[in-house]
């Protein structure tokens, strides 16, 4: 499961892991930068991972492809690719 909210500066996703065995993940977007966090019950605190939007694209796109190292080029309208 996971929801998505939409705030004045920026977008909030929130993952949920439904066999309830992890703490649930959440993804902060804004215009510069993006942000994963899961909380660390143990700690009492938030493990933060920054990213820009461009690292962020990246990550979604090396989900979709088999082992390699691809070098990405960006085409404005139709997105991130790699060759």
């Amino acid at each position: 499961m996971f929801s998505i909210e939409d705030e004045f500066d920026h977008t909030l996703i929130t993952v949920v892991d439904n066999e309830n065995q992890r703490e649930d993940v959440q993804i902060i977007m804004d215009d510069h930068a993006v942000f994963l966090r899961q909380y660390d019950e143990k700690n009492n605190t938030y493990e933060v991972i920054e990213l820009s939007p461009a690292m962020f694209n990246e990550l979604l796109l090396s989900m979709k492809n088999k082992a390699g190292i691809y070098v990405t080029k960006h085409r404005p309208k139709k997105g991130l690719y790699h060759e």
